[in-house]
């Protein structure tokens, strides 16, 4: 630490001297979206800001005036602050006031205050201009814009007479709007605290912050602003609504900028497990975070192990977690553990803490977790006492939690009475002190503090603090038969999160009313009369009416949201015996089964994680949201849809429109929300668009004429970055393509929504990701092609299906479609699918590409594939004539080769016994079946193998069919249509895809060998269809790895599905005597309803067959197309393939060198360093060379080395993932084996 830090006794004599010892040093980077660096200040730069700033506000006021900051989050706030201090003024920050509604928390702030100057910038004040009227206390005072002062009165700026006492800011507590308070930090106490908190989290000159917090709240700014100038280091900051819309833009910075330090509340950390997908993961590097601190609002044990849990595999380390503990009263921070230490956390037993009492218990029961908030430092004393005798308590006893020390703030302003109250009590039995009263309830164990509750009624709901006598005056406000004290704001703990629950008392006639209906509905619900059921609609449309009003008046005021409301009847109103309201008690409503209300409201039915269910008959949801909105328009349309999509997932309310007049606040939306439908808003349009606007403009008919009204001047120059993190797909409004009217100019913004609209549907994914590749959403070659044609169908052009070959994600594709459209003009009428005639006149405008072959456009594509072999002098690998048998080793241009491109797995093509058996069928029947099987092709040979086919998997019958390709087009294809839905691997062989788009049913791909995302798939899905396909391989031909069958039998059953295995690589391959998947894993081969599997690998011949159920093989052999409409397998073929089966049974030493030559070649592959994906236990080992020139640039010199080995690239394989692909036999030998492997690194090493 710095000599001339320590002797610092102002933070303006520390700014100074950062702007003489580090001028050009980074101090703030601000990022406007939470990702976009919207600019930055160096310490030279805010001292030279702040100094202008200070020397307007010397010419305007006097030392010691008070000043408000009225800022967005943003650098601009930052250099006002600082521009305060170097006045000699008292800043007092807080937000701007929110259009067009009354904020009555920033007029008693004002008022408070008494200042005499507002800073802001000159777009806020513009917008302040015509609210003065409102706000009679604001008409006085002195404006002044900082966003553009004149550098030049700098000269003029003096060092105020200012000293460790003088007060820096007045920090207003977050709580009561009646009358909030403002406590009095010195600079003394900020630099105490900084101190404590240098060293409390172990912060050094390297460390790095990244921010998110409010700079008005202490944590944003004592923690994000001051922290780092006190330690000379960069912090990057974003605003608080960036991270409620993403808070994947809160991980993604840290990993990005490589921060060490950044944290948040409670809440923040469960927004991240819950918001952040295990695809995003991925990109995510967290192992630089050394402290997570977690603090201002109750720290859960589960949140801290989910998260740790959760983003271990980003290099999340659980040690990194800082519960703390702190207030604005004590400047900032109290306590927390060295960040080399994990989270103390206890189990107390239940029943004592309701008692106040500490039983640590280790034996489970009804338990509850409490997390240790660390230890005090410096020389601050934190002491436990009696909250009503002041006695000190003893180790491990609960009492009220006092603080003393230089970082306890100087008071509340103007507020002698409640100072004295607060910060100066003493020990009554050691007469120490002066202590703080910090109205939380805890103990001290081993020195560290653990926090219990709350001596005063307080609401915490993510981060703030909600005074319940406020929010009690603003339903009195809303309900006119709600009297004083007549009502009761409490919260209860809902899926770890708190949430706002009131209790009030039920006018009479409405008591009447809900007895009535109740002495109706007695016994028994099935004596209900007709009246009886109107009588109990029209209570809960009652009830439902009362607490939408409730619910949008305190979302309105406090912008938080009701989750329950109960009515009791008055004289069962909790009060004590002077009438003042038992809010302990109300609570206790909802958590027990006794005293139960007289009539409840939710704001939804699903309940789960609360203690305590909701009544059977309370309603479930404000119908009163409902309502006509008359005819829309295609904005109001989409503003409509993103506030329903928000309601109904979020929310969970059974909405489906809300009247296109009423007021967003009337809808019961919190902040959170309101941010959430921001992003969607963005998203759906390609513009910025401010929360305040959305305030403003309060309608969907306002809000879309002000969008109409003010054209692109505010649209995204590069709106896709906001959705890097992945898009909510009910937040992307899609319009039938059949309407869509096109715009004279399609930016990227636009064309990503319609990616994004199409993508989510077919890939069944809830978010889209613009930056992941198409294919890990499933879209293969045959999707990618259609949505080809349907995306040229949209732009009016023709596209070429390999467009996404070379621009493979939404991201990139929608850059070069914006692009190269440039202004081009389009027509503005709608497309149309449907083709309609042409006359003949016109028949010369239809392009040449649409009726010459030579022409299309994918022909073209391949032709340049060509040419790009030969610019770089490689041999086309495609279609090498081999001149003999291929096995271990081909002959290819009279040369011999060792080959791995063969699917020759047993060697048994060529075999002598294998050829006799077929010479001898061509003998006896010929060459070829000369029909189909159904008319004169069915041969002996033919039954006679299916008959084996089936017992060797043990299953009741089989039917062969002349192609592989061919037996899951025609068999998938057949079995199901339309109402169907066919779910399979994003990895899955092109002929299960074929065969899905053949049958016509709705095809969702789910994640390569994930059962999660099938069993999330099915869930959403299984309700909407008929019969449902599960299909998956046993053996993946691109990658070598094997299918989670057992899983996949688990969620076929659950969801009453069937399941499809194609076994093409994997028959003859896997388990002990060859007989697959279902032999690895040892399952029933009953639990497997289809098995396909192919002839031409290990069974040395050519063909496809389907085993399973007899009734099922006889409905397809008299049914299936491609069986019925076809030839028959050769006689040649079925007799070589039953000869190869008789061997595989008969010789099972060939099989155990197969997989002991695979366990060989990708073992000395790993060993290499070589990329092998996630290949294991099979005879597939790609060597992953990523771009796909690479791939044919080393096949082609293993080539010239003597190696036969195949490149696959896109679109086989996704592009950057383009691969050689080694198929090992029984046959190749260990010399074979180790030449490959050394010929690859010697060439070059892709993955080095």
């Amino acid at each position: 630490m710095d000599a001339p830090l320590l002797q610092a006794t102002t933070l303006a004599e520390l700014l100074r001297h950062r702007a003489e010892a580090q001028p050009d040093k980074t101090a703030y980077t601000f990022l406007e979206d939470g990702e976009t660096e919207e600019g930055s200040l160096t310490y030279a730069q805010l001292d030279r800001q702040a100094r202008a700033i200070a020397a307007r506000l010397q010419k305007s006021t006097t030392p010691g005036g008070r000043v408000l900051l009225l800022y967005h989050a943003g650098l601009d706030f930052i250099a006002a602050f600082f521009g305060c201090l170097y006045a000699g003024v008292i800043a007092v920050p807080t937000y701007p006031p929110r259009r067009n509604r009354a904020d009555s928390r920033f007029q008693a702030i004002a008022e408070d205050a008494q200042a005499s100057v507002v800073l802001s910038t000159g777009s806020i004040l513009s917008g302040l201009d015509s609210r003065l009227t409102e706000m009679p206390e604001l008409r006085n005072l002195h404006y002044l814009a900082t966003d553009n002062l004149d550098p030049g009165v700098v000269p003029a700026w003096q060092m105020p007479d200012i000293d460790a006492n003088t007060l820096a800011f007045l920090q207003y507590t977050s709580g009561s709007t009646g009358a909030p308070k403002g406590v009095m930090i010195s600079h003394g106490n900020l630099l105490y605290n900084e101190e404590m908190v240098r060293q409390g989290f172990g912060h050094t000159e390297n460390t790095i912050a990244v921010g998110w917090l409010p700079l008005f709240h202490d944590m944003g700014l004592i923690g994000n602003v001051l922290q780092p100038l006190y330690l000379g280091i960069h912090c990057i900051l974003f605003p608080p609504t960036a991270f409620l819309q993403n808070p994947l833009r809160w991980l993604r910075a840290i990993s990005r900028y490589r921060a060490t330090t950044s944290g948040g509340p409670n809440f923040a950390y469960d927004l991240c497990v819950e918001k952040i997908t295990a695809e995003q993961r991925l990109d995510l590097d967290l192992s630089c975070w050394t402290v997570a601190y977690n603090g201002a609002e109750p720290i859960r044990a589960e949140t801290l192990e989910r998260f740790a849990e959760t983003f271990a595999e980003c290099g999340f380390r659980r040690e990194a977690l800082y519960p703390t503990y702190g207030m604005a009263e004590t400047t900032l921070f109290v306590s927390g553990d060295p960040n080399t230490a994990s989270p103390v956390i206890h189990e107390l037993e239940k029943a004592s803490l309701e008692k106040h009492r500490v039983v640590i218990t280790p034996d489970g029961g009804d338990t509850q977790k409490i997390v240790g908030c660390g230890r005090t430092w410096l020389h601050q004393r934190i002491v436990i006492a009696d909250p009503e005798s002041s006695l000190q308590c003893s180790d491990g006893e609960i009492g009220e939690i006092r603080v003393s020390g230089k970082n306890v703030a100087q008071g509340y302003w103007n507020r002698p009475e409640e100072t004295e109250q607060t910060f100066h009590t003493y020990l009554a039995d050691t007469g120490e002190g002066p202590f703080l009263r910090t109205g939380d309830l805890g103990f001290l164990k081993d020195g560290e503090l653990f926090v219990t509750g709350r001596l005063k009624d307080l609401i915490i709901i993510r981060g703030q603090n909600h005074y319940p006598q406020d929010i009690e005056r603003t339903v009195e406000e809303a309900l006119d038969f709600v009297k004083a004290n007549a009502c009761a704001a409490t919260s209860i703990t809902i899926d770890g999160k708190e949430r706002l629950v009131m209790v009030m008392e039920a006018g009479r006639d409405l008591v009447r009313k809900i007895k009535a209906v109740r002495k109706q509905q007695t016994p028994s619900p099935e004596e209900h009369s007709g009246a009886s059921a109107r009588a109990r609609e029209e209570l809960e449309r009652t009830v439902g009416t009362i607490a939408a009003r409730v619910r949008a008046a305190v979302a309105e005021k406090h912008e938080i949201a009701l989750y329950a409301l109960a009515l009791v009847e008055p004289r069962a109103f909790p009060r004590t015996s002077s009438g003042k309201v038992r809010r302990h008690a109300c609570r206790g409503l909802f958590l027990e089964d006794k005293d139960r209300p007289l009539f409840s409201w939710y704001e939804h039915e699903e309940t789960d994680g609360m203690q305590g269910e909701p009544a059977e008959d309370a309603p479930s949801m404000p119908r009163d949201i409902k309502g006509h909105h008359g005819a829309p328009n295609r904005t109001g349309q989409r503003i409509h849809d993103c506030f329903i999509g928000y309601l109904q997932q979020t929310e969970h309310l059974g909405v489906d429109r809300i009247d296109y007049d009423r007021a967003f606040t009337s809808l019961g939306i919190d902040l959170l929300g309101m941010a959430t439908i921001r992003g969607a808003l963005e998203r759906t349009f390609g513009r910025k668009l401010s929360l305040d606007a959305i305030h403003e403009f309060d309608t969907v008919h306002k809000l879309a004429a002000h969008l109409e009204s003010s054209g692109d001047g505010d649209r995204l120059e590069n709106p896709d970055k906001s959705r890097a993190g992945g898009i909510p797909l009910s937040q992307i409004p899609s319009p039938p393509l059949e309407t869509r009217t096109l715009e004279t100019r399609t930016d990227e913004s636009v064309i990503t929504d319609w990616l994004v609209g199409k993508i989510g549907p077919l890939s069944g994914a809830k978010t889209v990701d613009i930056q992941r590749p198409f294919t890990d959403y499933g879209v293969d070659s045959i999707a990618m092609a259609e949505l080809s044609a349907e995306l040229g169908a949209w732009l009016d052009q023709s596209l070429s299906p390999a467009l996404a070959y070379d621009y493979p994600t939404i991201e990139t594709l929608a850059g070069y479609l914006a692009a190269t459209r440039g202004t081009e003009t389009r027509p503005s009428t709608p497309v149309i699918r449907e083709s309609c005639a042409i006359p003949r006149e016109h028949a010369k405008e239809i392009p040449e590409r649409f009726y010459n072959t030579d022409c299309f456009g994918e022909y073209q594509w391949l032709q340049e594939q060509k040419e790009s072999f030969d610019q770089r002098g490689i041999d086309n690998p495609y279609f090498r004539v081999n001149e003999a048998i291929t096995g271990a080793t081909t002959r290819i241009e009279n040369r011999e080769f060792v080959s791995f491109s063969s699917y020759n797995y047993l060697g048994l093509s060529g075999d002598p016994r294998v050829s006799e058996a077929a010479r001898d069928a061509i003998r006896l029947y010929g060459t070829s079946p000369s029909a189909s099987r159904v008319a004169t092709g069915e041969k002996p040979i033919h039954g006679k193998l299916e008959r084996a086919i089936a017992r060797f998997l043990n299953t009741e019958d089989c039917l062969v069919f002349v192609s592989g390709h061919a037996t899951n087009v025609t068999v998938i294809g057949h079995l199901f249509s339309s109402p169907d839905l066919i779910v399979h691997d994003a990895l899955a062989h092109n002929s299960i895809v074929q065969g899905s788009v053949l049958s016509g049913a709705t095809r969702i791909p789910f994640a390569h060998n994930d059962p999660e995302a099938l069993d999330a798939i099915l869930s959403r899905n299984r309700h909407n269809h008929e019969r449902v396909l599960i299909v998956v391989e046993g053996v993946y031909s691109m990658d070598g790895d094997i299918a989670p069958l057992p899983r996949l039998i688990e969620i076929k059953n659950r969801h009453k599905a069937i399941l499809m295995v194609d076994e093409a690589h994997a028959m003859g391959v896997l388990g002990e005597s060859g007989r697959g998947v279902g032999e690895y894993y040892r399952v029933d081969s009953a639990d497997v309803d289809i098995w396909m599997g192919t002839l031409s690998k290990a069974l040395a011949s050519c063909g496809g067959y389907i085993a399973g159920k007899h009734l099922l093989i006889e409905y397809l052999k008299y049914t299936a197309p491609g069986f019925l409409y076809s030839v028959g397998i050769t006689p040649a073929n079925a007799a070589a393939a039953l000869a190869a089966l008789e061997i595989l049974r008969q010789e099972p030493e060939r099989l155990e060198r197969l997989h002991r030559n695979a366990r060989l070649f990708l073992e000395a592959a790993k060993a290499r360093g070589l990329d092998t994906g996630s290949s294991h236990d099979t005879p597939i080992v790609p060597i992953i060379t990523g771009e796909s020139m690479g791939a044919f640039e080393l096949a082609h010199r293993l080539f010239q080395n003597g190696i036969n080995v195949h490149p696959v690239v896109a679109p086989a394989v996704p592009e950057g993932e383009a691969r050689l692909r080694f198929f090992i036999t029984s046959e190749h030998t260990k010399e074979q084996i180790d030449y490959a492997v050394d010929q690859i690194v010697i060439i070059g090493n892709p993955a080095g």
